[in-house]
């Protein structure tokens, strides 16, 4: 395969990995701007030289993305649950009746240092409340409560929103009549 392919096919894929990029850092420095390699003299028609800028630049520009990826901000875990003991989830609620009065939301947090990450409680699909929490270091646990109202039965979710207040995770249970479903759907917890 030709290595002007080889890029090409690395362009339109859109996921590069960093073998990826060093093998088009490869490319870009196996024939310098604008002069051909001996032997090669195809190069000479066209424009490679500025594709192999172009290239280069956007490569440069990734660096500092690529150090950052493997500190890269995740929610590890989260779930809803019915109490929190020791900073852990006690159980993992996908359906609860209306005779339960609260419920919590429990999230392990990585790479979160310094932010304020924030948990905004929606029914339904409109905002009910949020809660802030300053993040303290590179795994943290944090739950949120709240009281739930027997006659708002339906879908209840909570979206985590890191520091600058993009979402990054959101989850979702149902809270139903004890009419129309006398049993929970609860989980043991997830493993930390």
């Amino acid at each position: 395969m030709d290595l002007d392919d080889r890029a090409g096919r690395f362009a339109v894929q859109g996921e590069i990995g960093c073998a990826d990029c060093r093998g088009m850092l490869v490319f870009c420095f196996r024939i310098p701007f604008g002069i051909p390699a001996q032997g090669n003299r195809r190069h000479m028609s066209g424009k490679p030289h500025v594709f192999r800028r172009h290239l280069l630049i956007g490569l440069l520009m990734l660096i500092p993305a690529m150090g950052l990826a493997a500190g890269k901000e995740k929610v590890a875990r989260a779930v809803f649950t019915t109490g929190v003991e020791n900073r852990e989830p006690v159980d993992q609620v996908l359906r609860l009746n209306n005779t339960h009065r609260e419920v919590y939301f429990f999230t392990e947090l990585r790479h979160f240092d310094g932010q304020t990450v924030t948990h905004r409680w929606e029914y339904e699909g409109n905002m009910v409340t949020e809660r802030k929490f300053e993040v303290g270091g590179p795994r943290w646990r944090v739950a949120s409560r709240k009281a739930l109202n027997p006659a708002m039965t339906g879908r209840w979710s909570v979206t985590v929103l890191n520091g600058e207040g993009w979402p990054v995770y959101t989850a979702a249970f149902d809270y139903v009549k004890k009419e129309d479903y006398p049993e929970d759907a609860i989980l043991p917890p997830p493993p930390p």
